[in-house]
């Protein structure tokens, strides 16, 4: 302490570096601790995601083979096609 009671300029550095060490620290320690839980998410994600795609895939091949059957067999178009009434 300096002679009028305050601390000296370095000790409030000190202070202050040490209370960032040990925030820093936390921080790190927090990220860590959900490392599992995140990875769990990211997995079931994927596995959604998966699923979404297997489901639209499975909707497409109905849709084109009810298209061939409406039109008597005729190919399915890659795309959909506009319909002259459609508004």
């Amino acid at each position: 302490m300096t002679a009028n009671g305050t601390d000296k300029p370095e000790s409030w550095f000190k202070k202050a570096e040490e209370a960032l060490q040990k925030a820093s620290e936390a921080v790190a320690e927090a990220w860590k601790a959900t490392e599992e839980p995140r990875r769990h998410a990211l997995d079931t994600a994927r596995q959604a995601a998966q699923q979404a795609t297997e489901a639209l895939d499975k909707g497409i091949e109905a849709a084109k083979s009810s298209w061939e059957k409406a039109t008597h067999s005729a190919p399915a178009p890659d795309r959909p096609v506009d319909h002259p009434d459609a508004g």
